[in-house]
């Protein structure tokens, strides 16, 4: 008896095929295939139903759906730094996992990107299948062919339909182990007073490396600085810059310091070593800064130099005295060592009303002079041997007195006329100069 009216169907994630029709003569067969299609992992159990005109049966179906294979790369990227161009790096081990529950074939690798030749494959484990749950290795070498950053990718695939490649960033640092040189390799500036700074001195910087190198710098410590520095940014295999150092000390004393020149490029700086020489003074005032004298007499201050850095010779002057006053310094100049104090005496002299007189004008003082001058011609012509000696004589005596009218004296002098020096307190700025510094402190005099 034939069947008719033949039916067949399968549950989800169950795909069934066959070749029963519908209609099957009596005595005859076919056949049906069912393929398990898991959209989930797990265990999924399901039907085949099987109806013609007289009956319906079942077949039960079960299954467990696998995870599809998948690459797990640990780590997930690599890292080089700081290579010397040209010079292979240590290889570093990257551990490729299929993390699916079926297997991959075929496994293969390609390094690509701009930078793709500084990079290389050292030794892989990796076969021709790489079950699920299992690993292998591959070994990756960077070797840069320039200085700084240099970037590539790895891509990693499979031949199994399905599997999706990824791709592991490689990421290295090109640096010199060395390649700045300079020029001289140190510095010494001559003695500076504090506060200044000294004429610029030139070192010349050079790339003497094979390799271009970026970002260059140059840095120095106070108290020395750069000027007039050419030595920015990038530097071509053997092209050289330059920078200027000034020494500006703040203080009397030895000063030692250095330039430094660095690269991103270069591992180890090149320095120039810095010398100078500082130097300052102190003055001050021994004994009391103020005194009281009587008009006519002298007050006497001592005054204390304390030299630092280096040895200096000393200038006194005084500033605005009272009217009839002197100022006088003993010694009048003064030489001292580094760290050697010296004692210098301010003498101020004032002067009472009978000791100032005032000086006629050069005109009146002249005039008796000028007259015998032009005399002379007459007495000359008439009685020569009379009146010249006698004339002579006379000359000489107005010449010598006007002569010794306009008087002299050392040291700082105050205005005034004939009446001595005003009583009343004064304030007095002395001034001591060297090697370009001037320092000043005052004193106090009250004359009587």
């Amino acid at each position: 008896m034939p069947l008719t009216s033949i039916s067949i169907s399968a549950t989800a994630q169950f795909q069934e095929s066959s070749t029963c029709g519908t209609q099957l003569a009596a005595g005859a067969v076919c056949t049906i295939s069912v393929q398990f299609a898991p959209t989930q992992v797990g265990a999924i159990s399901g039907t085949l139903t099987i109806s013609d005109a007289l009956r319906t049966q079942t077949v039960a179906l079960s299954g467990t759906g696998l995870a599809p294979p998948a690459f797990i790369a640990n780590p997930t990227s690599l890292t080089f730094t700081n290579q010397q161009p040209g010079v292979p790096s240590t290889p570093q081990t990257l551990t490729i996992t299929n993390s699916g529950g079926a297997s991959m074939a075929n496994i293969g690798f390609q390094i690509t990107g701009a930078a793709a030749a500084s990079y290389s494959l050292a030794a892989t484990t990796c076969g021709a299948l790489l079950a699920s749950g299992t690993s292998c290795t591959v070994q990756i070498v960077f070797t840069p062919g320039a200085t700084g950053a240099i970037a590539a990718t790895l891509a990693i695939s499979s031949s199994t339909f399905g599997v999706t490649a990824i791709s592991v960033p490689l990421n290295g640092s090109g640096q010199l182990a060395s390649g700045l040189a300079t020029n001289p390799s140190q510095l010494t500036f001559p003695v500076v007073a504090a506060g200044q700074s000294s004429t610029a001195q030139a070192v010349t910087v050079t790339n003497s490396s094979n390799y271009a190198i970026s970002s260059v710098t140059v840095a120095a410590a106070a108290p020395f600085s750069i000027t007039q520095n050419t030595c920015t940014g990038a530097m071509a295999a053997g092209a050289n810059c330059t920078a200027s150092v000034v020494f500006q000390p703040g203080a009397g004393g030895s000063a030692s310091g250095a330039l430094t020149v660095t690269s991103a490029s270069v591992g180890a700086p090149a320095t120039v070593a810095l010398s100078g020489t500082g130097f300052d003074f102190a003055v001050s005032v021994s004994g009391p800064s103020s005194l009281t004298v009587a008009r006519g007499q002298q007050a006497t201050y001592t005054m204390v130099i304390s030299p630092s850095g280096t040895s200096g010779a000393f200038t006194f002057t005084c500033g605005t005295l009272p009217s009839n006053a002197l100022c006088f310094f003993n010694p009048t100049t003064e030489s001292l060592g580094a760290g050697v104090q010296g004692n210098v005496a301010v003498q101020i002299s004032t002067a009472n009303g009978s000791q100032v007189r005032a000086e006629r004008p050069l005109f009146w003082r002249s005039l008796p002079l000028a007259c015998g001058l032009i005399l002379l011609p007459f007495a000359v012509r008439r009685r020569r041997r009379v009146f010249l000696p006698v004339l002579l004589a006379a000359i000489l005596t107005i010449g010598v007195t006007s002569c010794a009218s306009s008087g002299g004296g050392g040291g700082s002098s105050g205005q005034g006329g004939g009446s001595g020096t005003p009583t009343g307190t004064y304030t007095i700025p002395v001034n001591v100069t060297s090697t370009g510094i001037t320092h000043s402190f005052s004193v106090t005099l009250t004359v009587d």
